[in-house]
């Protein structure tokens, strides 16, 4: 037995007046824009028309900012692939940049942090606990794990991660 299809719209007037596009939308649609525009000359053309016409709404600073962590995390994944992670161990900027990076994800447990960085847990906690120090990150128990411990960015922490970040590119607001 056959599953029914979905209904398509009809008629314009079916058809939604807007949609809005959080700024990961934005970034995957430029992606595909980018690999359509790859395939040849033709469909190049095509392809950065509708970008233009795509991107109208230009990202707010926050969503850059945030596109640019995303961007330097990249980064430096390549980098550790390429020269492997020992060289360049730099695990509670990794957590900075991540906690960042997650806009939509307010915290983080420490062993995730741990895991997104690269680190041992011993490493992580020493380097969490040094943010601590210095006002960066807070942390907040689990509400019913003890063993579990959530850390986020406190304000100073999300400060300094845009004032670096915005000196790293140019907005096109």
């Amino acid at each position: 037995m056959s599953e029914p299809k979905p209904k398509l719209p009809t008629a314009k007037r079916d058809l939604p007046k807007s949609v809005t596009l959080s700024g990961r939308d934005l970034e995957e649609a430029r992606r595909l824009l980018g690999l359509l525009s790859e395939e040849d000359d033709e469909t190049s053309s095509t392809a950065s028309e509708l970008a233009r016409l795509a991107f109208a709404r230009r990202p707010t600073r926050q969503e850059q900012l945030t596109i640019r962590a995303r961007e330097v995390l990249a980064l430096r994944q390549k980098r550790a692939e390429l020269f492997g992670p020992t060289m360049f161990g730099e695990p509670a900027w990794e957590m900075l940049l991540h906690l960042y990076s997650m806009a939509g994800a307010a915290r983080q447990s420490m062993s995730r942090l741990a895991q997104l960085s690269g680190s041992s847990k011993a490493t992580a906690l020493r380097w969490i606990d040094y943010m601590l120090d210095r006002g960066l990150v807070s942390r907040q128990p689990h509400p019913t794990d003890l063993r579990t411990a959530f850390v986020e960015l406190t304000d100073k922490g999300r400060e300094k991660l845009e004032a670096y970040l915005a000196d790293t590119i140019n907005f096109t607001e």
